[in-house]
């Protein structure tokens, strides 16, 4: 579709219901900007803690004394590889209702994901001998 309002382009009475590369680029790339700058606000700061961004979903999943018997590393490898394949997931749904699914499920990980980067910023760090 070219350009218009994402309200246009959900309820579309096309038949059959697509969505072009292009809506679908660009509501992803819009809702991981969403939550960058929910994460940290504008500004460059978050390059240097972005690459930690998939913790904020293991702080909001996990009890607080919960210790993981592998590395934080490989969550966040596990973490991002969810990302990845829930992005490729997405961006190859030509059809609009199920790309809004996995769209949908990306916006509610993200927003726990947020939330979680919230609540760790917030805790006071602890260093173990």
């Amino acid at each position: 579709m070219g350009g218009g309002s994402i309200w246009r382009v959900i309820m579309s009475t096309e038949t059959p219901r697509m969505i072009s590369l292009r809506w679908r680029i660009g509501l992803w790339v819009a809702a991981w900007i969403i939550a960058a700058i929910a994460t940290v606000g504008i500004g460059l700061g978050f390059l240097l803690y972005a690459w930690m961004f998939p913790s904020g979903l293991l702080n909001e999943c996990m009890p607080k004394d919960w210790d993981p018997p592998i590395s934080d590393t490989v969550f966040l490898i596990l973490g991002w590889a969810i990302y990845v394949g829930l992005t490729i997931c997405g961006l190859m749904q030509k059809r609009r209702v199920r790309y809004f699914i996995v769209f949908g499920i990306l916006c509610v990980l993200l927003a726990v994901n947020v939330a979680g980067c919230h609540v760790a910023l917030k805790q006071p760090i602890n260093i173990d001998d």
